[in-house]
């Protein structure tokens, strides 16, 4: 029993989405996150670590921090508008390598009501680096 409790804990503090994508895609990524990487970890009180290794090894942290990291570097690209609640999804698909402009609008819409902007951004882009990953397997 206490083994299970132990296990239970060790799982609920490490929640991430771990993703395996093409490691071309995640290197191009990481490269674009260099322009705004510093900007955004001071920003959001994302732990350095994890802002600076999340995606290359395609393990994204679910802890509040690491998604207004991304919501902060979404909105740096130009890809997330924090006035309108919008994504721009002409400029995603012709910035981001390897990713298709109908899984970005479908993505969006999905999570099109959550009011929460770091949890928006991070939820579409966890949506459509999932259903890239399911495109590849």
């Amino acid at each position: 029993m206490k083994n299970f409790i132990l296990l239970s804990v060790v799982f609920c503090t490490s929640s991430a989405f771990r993703f395996i994508v093409n490691p071309l895609y995640a290197k191009s990524w990481d490269a674009m996150l260099d322009v705004h990487r510093e900007e955004c970890i001071l920003e959001s009180g994302v732990n350095r670590i994890e802002a600076t290794t999340s995606v290359l090894t395609m393990n994204l942290p679910e802890d509040p921090q690491f998604k207004c990291f991304a919501k902060c570097v979404f909105q740096k690209w130009g890809f997330y508008d924090p006035i309108t609640n919008s994504i721009d999804v002409d400029k995603i698909t012709n910035s981001v390598m390897g990713v298709q402009k109908s899984v970005v609008e479908e993505c969006f819409q999905q999570y099109i009501n959550e009011v929460n902007q770091c949890e928006k951004v991070f939820s579409v882009v966890t949506c459509a680096i999932s259903k890239l990953q399911s495109s590849l397997i």
